[in-house]
């Protein structure tokens, strides 16, 4: 019967600013229990929640600076929008931005130093203007269709199709939130490098060397039939890496969803991954025949590549990626039983 109460108190509160909140829940959950009797039955609590209204209109009242361009029955699903769309659209935009700014700059530049101005410089420029821009057109154009939607009864076509019920509240959620911004960086992490790759892979975005005669070369660095093993193995990892923070952007919690699909995403990349570095024809003719061509320190990576020994190297890159995936599983499941622990003690 309490979970009626909290639920109606949750319905309430999750439209409210964070910092009203605990105040806003000790409050109204004082007055709901003033309300009733010593042991009320389910049909009173009930009754008298139905008393009070939906949630959405007894959250404007205790709104501490209330906003009308949109209107309290759409308010919160206006905000909700806003904190999903306006920061993916804004830092996908602005890492594809800094992309096409990066190959920009380095088409236009002489020597190695210049190179690494220009693709700094310019992505970076052309990423973060894109980026603002596009999330200023994100939340502009997402008010303008709010209040559209509202002008012409969109919303109230929706609302009386269905009465408000005690069952639309709703359900209670227990252990810690995922952030919004965790899923954002990890999704822009996995597009921003991904990009890195596909631009290194079809040599739009070369590697520089400065040689011993400090003259510059620019070298492809993955030979042609590891490219087309490379590709599909970015797309996949892409793909799972939206589709599993979208889920987390959705859940906001670590729910069973959330943990298998997390789970699978590790696992399937870091299989993927490991498989794909282990393919004998990694590295260009042209980058292994330059570095043969070089002085390099016994100790130095590229002297190990120059001589073809790369097996214990990338079994070391392979262990890591190993342990990262089950560090990752790890902490899935540990938010995941940590979340159920929680949701028991009550």
């Amino acid at each position: 019967m309490n979970d009626w109460v909290a639920r109606y108190v949750q319905g309430v509160i999750n439209r409210l600013p964070e910092k009203e909140r605990f105040e806003v829940e000790q409050e109204l959950t004082s007055n709901i229990y003033d309300m009733l009797s010593d042991n009320p039955s389910e049909d009173e609590i009930k009754e008298v929640l139905l008393e009070m209204g939906p949630p959405a209109v007894l959250a404007e009242e205790y709104r501490q600076e209330p906003k009308y361009l949109i209107s309290p029955r759409v308010y919160h699903d206006y905000i909700q929008v806003l904190k999903y769309l306006v920061p993916t659209v804004g830092v996908v935009v602005a890492i594809i931005g800094g992309i096409i700014g990066g190959v920009e700059g380095s088409q236009k530049s002489a020597s190695a130093i210049s190179f690494v101005q220009g693709v700094l410089q310019n992505g970076i420029g052309t990423g973060l203007s894109l980026g603002i821009s596009a999330a200023f057109q994100a939340l502009l154009w997402t008010t303008i269709g709010f209040v559209i939607a509202e002008r012409y009864h969109a919303f109230d076509a929706n609302n009386n199709k269905k009465e408000w019920r005690l069952e639309d509240l709703p359900q209670l959620h227990h252990g810690k939130k995922i952030a919004i911004s965790d899923a954002i960086v990890e999704m822009a992490l996995t597009l921003f490098f991904s990009g890195m790759l596909l631009l290194e892979a079809f040599d739009l975005l070369p590697i520089v060397f400065i040689t011993e005669k400090n003259g510059v070369a620019s070298i492809p660095l993955f030979s042609p039939t590891f490219i087309w093993k490379l590709v599909p193995v970015l797309i996949i990892g892409i793909l799972m890496s939206v589709l599993v923070n979208a889920i987390k952007l959705k859940d906001r919690r670590w729910t069973k969803r959330v943990l298998q699909w997390t789970l699978f995403e590790s696992l399937i990349s870091a299989s993927l991954w490991i498989i794909l570095l282990l393919q004998p024809d990694l590295f260009s003719y042209e980058f292994t025949d330059f570095l043969k061509d070089q002085t390099w320190a016994k100790m130095d990576v590229l002297h190990y590549i120059a001589s073809g020994e790369t097996h214990f190297i990338l079994v070391i890159v392979c262990s890591i990626i190993g342990i990262v995936a089950i560090a990752e599983c790890g902490n899935a499941l540990y938010q995941y039983f940590r979340k159920e622990a929680q949701m028991t003690k009550i």
